[in-house]
């Protein structure tokens, strides 16, 4: 499976990402809060368009992860902080 690599940005209710040919790509339409149903569309937006982030970040975490040993866990320790940086952003935290 392939999907449109990074980064993505939410601009305008849609989620956004540049082809390959550098076009600006829809990647998703994502529509505006509805109190009545309970789903917070703003925060799904946050989550989609920073999951080609939390991909490369906790692939990278789990490569580490498998090469500890005292050496690898100093690099560990940078994978680690980007992966929590990135939930961050996809939680809408700074």
């Amino acid at each position: 499976m392939s999907y449109t690599k990074g980064p993505w940005e939410l601009s305008d209710g849609s989620v956004w990402a540049k082809s390959p040919f550098n076009a600006r790509v829809r990647i998703a339409d994502i529509r505006t809060h509805a109190p009545m149903n309970g789903i917070d569309s703003e925060a799904n937006a946050h989550l989609i368009a920073v999951a080609p982030e939390m991909l490369e970040a906790l692939e990278a975490l789990v490569i580490r992860v498998g090469e500890l040993d005292r050496d690898a866990m100093a690099a560990c320790v940078l994978q680690l902080d980007n992966a929590l940086k990135a939930i961050k952003k996809a939680r809408c935290e700074k």
